[in-house]
């Protein structure tokens, strides 16, 4: 026996298929305007400015040694900071601070004014480089007294070798080429 298909069979045959192109279309546009999962409300604060703007801050999970998957795992932080306009650019701005040892997160409540321009169109995601900020912060305490006008050389590599050997984190891993 020999059986023909007519078109409109074969249009109800390809009707299932096509649902789920668009089904599976929309999601995929769905995701893409939706902001990362692992990223929460939260407001960034600055007690140097007094001033404070909404985000959506999460971190993202590292290893301090690339080329060693046992070593240490560090959370760099993130903040989104949304784009004014509904619909932003496609590519936002990323922004790293400078240094040494300045977080991008304390950075931007300071400059912000610098960034309203481009804010209208763009979101702004703010990185915490390894160190800085809430990303594993590499920080040394100095004696109260410490006075660095003349600083009696021994002193210093005394309080350098003291803070070295106090950092949570290994300084090799901790550079801008990381």
């Amino acid at each position: 026996m020999h059986s023909t298909t007519t078109s409109g069979q074969r249009l109800r045959a390809q009707v299932p298929w096509l649902v789920a192109w668009i089904f599976c279309s929309a999601i995929r546009a769905a995701s893409a305007d939706s902001p990362p999962h692992w990223l929460a409300d939260c407001r960034l604060e600055s007690a140097a400015t007094g001033g404070s703007v909404a985000a959506r801050c999460g971190s993202y999970r590292v290893r301090e040694n690339r080329d060693d998957a046992g070593s240490k795992e560090l959370q760099l932080h993130v903040a989104v900071i949304p784009a004014l306009r509904l619909k932003p650019a496609a590519d936002p701005l990323f922004i790293l601070s400078g240094g040494p040892g300045q977080a991008a997160s304390d950075f931007y409540l300071s400059f912000a004014p610098a960034f309203a321009r481009i804010r209208r169109d763009r979101d702004l995601v703010l990185v915490d480089q390894r160190g800085t900020g809430r990303s594993n912060r590499l920080d040394c305490t100095l004696p109260d007294a410490s006075d660095f006008t003349a600083p009696d050389p021994q002193k210093l590599q005394e309080l350098v070798r003291e803070c070295l050997a106090s950092l949570p984190g290994d300084p090799r891993y901790y550079t801008t080429s990381i």
